[in-house]
């Protein structure tokens, strides 16, 4: 029996946004950039545990864990930023084109050449 990776991945993707404290995490970009570091920091500390750093002011790994930590945290939060303002901005411009194509549906362009009659229209005045 085949495994469908799509239909896994969006089960899982859904199980998890169902989880209200990562449903409201992952709404926001700075605790979603937040997320990444930990994660970063957490596979960093790990790939890294036996490693012993020795520079000239004798930087101990956790405090060189944490500037990487600080660092990588304003560039992420940077991206997110940006990037969510591109999917706003891109929601907002369908949103607009959507409206016009609603709008507009139905309405024929008259060309030269087309088998339309002009026909003027005039709205009777009522007394006004």
């Amino acid at each position: 029996m085949p495994i469908n990776v799509d239909d896994a991945k969006k089960q899982i993707t859904k199980k998890l946004y169902s989880i209200p404290i990562i449903h409201k995490a992952i709404r926001n970009p700075i605790f979603t950039s937040l997320a990444v570091v930990i994660v970063f920091i957490i596979i960093l500390l790990f790939v890294f545990r036996n490693v012993e750093i020795y520079t000239d002011d004798e930087e101990s790994f956790c405090r060189l864990i944490l500037r990487v930590g600080i660092y990588s945290f304003i560039v992420i939060t940077g991206l997110i930023f940006l990037n969510n303002y591109y999917l706003k901005d891109e929601f907002k411009s369908q949103q607009v084109s959507g409206a016009m194509e609603e709008i507009f549906d139905g309405v024929d362009v008259v060309s030269k050449n087309s088998s339309y009659i002009p026909v003027s229209v005039t709205l009777p005045k009522y007394g006004l």
